[in-house]
């Protein structure tokens, strides 16, 4: 249900004000100068329900009055006419004096709650502006707009002149995906309901990136994650990749080395502690989406390798690790400057939107080889970049099937492809690879994949937004 509320005051001015500050700026021209962009805005007047019954009883006391000459029917009709033109101006008065500004949307996950908020200024200096309405259409971007559309309702009781009050209203999607916003329609029907005045604003539409829907990971489960250098203490086996001093301590995880054990606290607390060291490199993780082909594995595989990627960036977003997204779907295109999206410090968004936007592969998009081959070319793409980086690999393939269908490819293509190929066998041997099959039982003690909404892209949802 659309929710209103009355803040403070002081602060909604001030961020209204912020928001009123910038300009909605166009693209340069062959000049290099900006332009502003100016709100388009139109007013829509039109007559309820109950203005057709006020006018259908007027005309109907007009015909009477003048057939049988009753002057009482006509002044009653004038009346009633003159009611409805006193309620269409007050409407259309009150709407021209308010201004309605869409707050930013940050993205959100499949199932949890996206609030939509509006800042409702009212510009008179005397007359309070009641009952608005605001509409806006949802529509997915590759959806059909009479099909897959949807409606973003919200309402305010009262705002006084010349202040500013909040609304807004509260949507949970059942679909990843983008979807479009606007354009924003704030209408009134006070003070008699009869007409409805509408102000839109047609230059206000707006992108909403809808993530997979995250996991709940069980305890302990950092041991999926490659072994971070130092900062983790040294799980090498070998133990001698030690960097940086020692700060603390830590439970014992499985491959950290035996000389890292802080014996004195073993023995007090009865349970294995390892000593954690500063680290001296930074720790970079890449998180590589191996996505299956349509034809040979269900939609649900393909929908948690990604919401399994989607936990694993915002887990890893909150410790402060630098990480980077490579994904193989169908919207692949095998080249070093569009595969590999990085985070920018804890922000993690533009890796999100991609896993949004992921696709299936689709029988047909290229031949046989190529697509059962996809995640080998996306990686040797940009081979040089993953150089420096760690990797764990969410797939609904073992790693041994993958090496064995690499091992049977032949031809100029899988010796071009060995030369930026990484070294898996010493990758592993290293700790600076996880290979996470969703279907093995390690991964299924430490991810727990119910869906209860059912997550899909390209279905509408039953039911409407609320």
């Amino acid at each position: 249900m659309p929710t209103t509320s009355y803040p403070d005051m002081r602060r909604v001015a001030n961020e209204e004000r912020s928001l009123s500050s910038r300009r909605d700026v166009g693209t340069a021209g062959s000049g290099g100068k900006i332009r502003a962009v100016a709100n388009r805005i139109r007013y829509r007047d039109r007559l309820t329900r109950l203005g057709l019954h006020f006018l259908f009883v007027a005309l109907f006391a007009i015909i009477g009055g003048s057939l049988r000459g009753f002057n009482l029917l006509l002044l009653l009709a004038g009346l009633l006419v003159s009611v409805v033109i006193v309620q269409w101006r007050c409407a259309h008065a009150s709407i021209r004096r308010v201004s309605v500004t869409r707050r930013p949307i940050a993205g959100g996950h499949v199932g949890e709650a996206i609030e939509v908020g509006y800042l409702v200024k009212n510009r008179s200096r005397f007359i309070p502006a009641a009952f608005v309405q605001i509409e806006e259409a949802l529509v997915p971007a590759d959806g059909d707009d009479d099909e897959d559309q949807y409606t973003i309702h919200a309402a305010i009781g009262t705002v006084d002149s010349e202040q500013t009050g909040l609304t807004g209203a509260e949507c949970r999607f059942q679909n990843r995906g983008v979807f479009r916003i606007g354009p924003t329609i704030a209408s009134t029907t006070f003070p008699f309901a009869l007409t409805v005045s509408e102000r839109v604003v047609m230059n206000s539409q707006q992108s909403l990136f809808v993530y997979p829907r995250l996991l709940t990971l069980r305890g302990r489960w950092q041991r999926l994650l490659p072994p971070r250098p130092g900062g983790d203490g040294d799980r090498s086996t070998s133990g001698t990749s030690y960097q940086g001093d020692f700060y603390g301590l830590r439970p014992w995880q499985s491959g950290d080395h035996i000389r890292h054990i802080h014996w004195r606290t073993t023995a007090r607390i009865g349970e294995p502690a390892v000593r954690q060291f500063e680290q001296r490199h930074q720790h970079r993780i890449c998180c590589v989406v191996d996505g299956p082909a349509m034809e040979t594995d269900a939609t649900d595989n393909f929908e948690d390798l990604l919401s399994l990627a989607a936990t694993l960036i915002v887990e890893l977003g909150q410790a402060g690790i630098p990480t980077s997204l490579l994904v193989s779907d169908g919207l692949t295109t095998f080249t070093s400057q569009d595969s590999l999206h990085y985070s920018k410090g804890s922000d993690n968004h533009r890796l999100l939107e991609r896993l949004a936007i992921a696709e299936p592969i689709v029988p047909g998009q290229s031949d046989r080889s190529n697509r059962s081959d996809r995640l080998m070319r996306a990686i040797s793409a940009v081979g040089s970049q993953l150089a420096r980086q760690d990797l764990v690999i969410v797939s609904h393939r073992r790693l041994k099937d993958v090496m064995r269908l690499h091992s049977k490819a032949g031809g100029r293509q899988a010796t071009a492809a060995a030369a930026t190929m990484p070294d898996w066998h010493q990758l592993a041997r290293g700790g600076r690879l996880s290979w996470l099959c969703i279907e093995s039982p390690e991964v299924q003690r430490y991810v727990d994949f119910q869906d209860p909404t059912k997550n899909r892209r390209g279905q509408p949802k039953g039911g409407r937004l609320h």
